[in-house]
């Protein structure tokens, strides 16, 4: 891939979803993480990317179709990790691992609506949510 902010861009909004599809947790693969800020462009899979707290990724959201689309931003909205944790990317899922040694078991949700608020008026909302099943 390219620009290694915009490949996290792409694979940190789809993890909410591939929590959901996620399954049953395969096993960590054996390969040396990698830190975003590091990533050289080059991917290879599996892919394992650690993630520490504070650390901020842009998020290049788009909506696109034949109905309705987004319309760029100047400024992104910037996604901030809350927690350290690895991003592993493997035979076409998106896991977390919270340790670097097992996978966690997460769910995920993901939601789209449309409303009016009284001040504001119409809006789009898109939401979409990771968490740690305890």
């Amino acid at each position: 891939m390219g620009n290694p902010i915009q490949a996290a861009a792409l694979f940190l909004p789809a993890l909410a979803l591939a929590a959901l599809l996620s399954g049953c947790a395969p096993s960590m693969p054996n390969v040396a993480p990698v830190r975003l800020a590091d990533m050289n462009g080059s991917v290879t899979f599996p892919l394992v990317i650690e993630l520490q707290e504070g650390d901020r990724i842009p998020l290049n959201a788009a909506l696109t179709g034949d109905l309705v689309s987004t319309e760029p931003s100047a400024q992104p909205p910037v996604v901030v990790v809350k927690r350290h944790f690895f991003l592993v990317i493997t035979q076409g899922k998106m896991l977390v691992s919270l340790d670097g040694k097992t996978i966690a078991h997460t769910t995920g949700s993901f939601q789209f609506g449309v409303g009016v608020d009284k001040e504001k008026g119409p809006k789009a909302t898109l939401s979409m949510g990771v968490n740690e099943v305890h």
